[in-house]
């Protein structure tokens, strides 16, 4: 018979809404820090004059894929496998889990610093920047990428913990490291005494001391004896595990849908004061109105992207995997194609903006519909099926 700890079981037994709201919380916390990392970066690199903030513009966007791929794509891959392997009791294809999360991260890490080093000064030159902001941006981007190993290890060891059901320490990890940004960045851009001013590369390497030490703290956790599930590597062990109650998955489905469009809503309230928002990034007034423009067509769309995020991450949960990636990539093909067409007829900001909604609309009402068809089907009464 699987023994379940009580951590396990609190999630499988709990009342839904009050369980996802504790769980909430601390992921509240990091994302806090998350946009505190990315307010702070550009307000540092702003310091160092319109070349670097042009260069530094180039490259975020691409780093904030790779932060993506890593939390929300392969890492939330990890968290679900890691916690259907404890809702089935087996604690050893857990613990196995774990050491492959570490492998995937040391592959993943080597791809992206070997690609990025060898594409990614290619790709800015591709973007006709001007001399100063190109080499802005080669600075800024070798310095990022060159130490992308340690985005891959803290994204993918706090969904380790995450799969245990332990929100706290990777809030805790990211949260902490954050504060080493913020102490870090004045003091390696700008330099104070013996330390010397690094400009743009200061910035880079501030930022990336966010994920070395939270990297630190998630492995300090993961090797103590309060980890659920302890680094391993052996014994790996390839089947199918999970409690398989789908009908308290479909419910934490829904009312995690629920919550996240209701979180969506509250932030499509605050996208209505855009201008106000922009101001504290820059005086410029035309920049100001551009992005206030852009934050008002997507508010209304907000609340549906909470609710396919959710949906998406419930199918994930549960193994299916193919139509909301597929999905995912069609989002992105019609912000692509919708914002191309848009410049080509002349719609401006204005069109690319819709563009987006259009795209985040979709994406979030249909992945919804597969979710709901998906556990509509696993939820009838059949073999297999409790």
């Amino acid at each position: 018979m699987s023994v379940l700890s009580s951590r396990t079981r609190r999630i499988l037994e709990a009342p839904v809404l009050p369980l996802l709201l504790s769980l909430a919380l601390p992921n509240i916390g990091e994302a806090a820090a998350r946009i505190t990392f990315l307010t702070a970066d550009a307000l540092f690199v702003s310091w160092l004059g319109s070349d670097a903030l042009a260069g530094a513009a180039v490259v975020f966007p691409l780093f904030l894929i790779l932060q993506t791929a890593t939390a929300s794509g392969v890492g939330s891959g990890v968290s679900s496998a890691i916690g259907r392997a404890l809702g089935a009791g087996d604690h050893e294809r857990a613990r196995s889990l774990a050491g492959v999360a570490v492998a995937i991260t040391l592959i993943g890490a080597a791809a992206t610093t070997v690609l990025m080093t060898l594409v990614g000064p290619r790709l800015y030159a591709a973007m006709d920047l001007a001399p100063g902001p190109l080499e802005m941006a080669t600075l800024y981007g070798g310095v990022l990428f060159g130490g992308s190993g340690l985005v891959w290890s803290t994204n993918l060891l706090a969904n380790v913990s995450r799969g245990a059901g332990n929100m706290i320490v990777p809030a805790f990890a990211i949260a902490i490291g954050e504060v080493f940004h913020l102490a870090l960045s004045p003091l390696l851009v700008l330099g104070w005494g013996p330390v010397p001013a690094l400009g743009i590369v200061g910035a880079a390497l501030a930022a990336l001391a966010a994920y070395a030490v939270g990297t630190l703290v998630l492995v300090l956790h993961l090797v103590s004896r309060h980890a659920l599930v302890p680094l391993a590597w052996r014994r790996l062990r390839w089947r199918s595990d999970e409690a398989r109650d789908f009908f308290r998955a479909w419910r934490v489905a829904q009312v995690g849908a629920a919550v996240a469009g209701a979180i969506g809503l509250v932030f499509a309230g605050v996208a209505l004061f855009g201008a106000n928002w922009m101001s504290l990034f820059t005086a410029d007034p035309a920049i100001r109105a551009s992005g206030a423009l852009y934050l008002l067509y997507l508010a209304a769309v907000f609340p549906l992207t909470g609710v396919g995020l959710a949906a998406y991450f419930a199918c994930v949960a549960i193994g299916h995997v193919a139509i909301p990636f597929l999905l995912a990539a069609l989002r992105v093909a019609v912000v692509i194609v919708g914002g191309w067409l848009a410049l080509r007829l002349g719609g401006g900001l204005a069109g690319i903006a819709l563009a987006s909604a259009a795209a985040f609309a979709l994406f979030g009402v249909v992945v919804f519909l597969v979710a709901r068809s998906r556990f509509g089907r696993l939820t009838k009464p059949g073999p297999g099926v409790r």
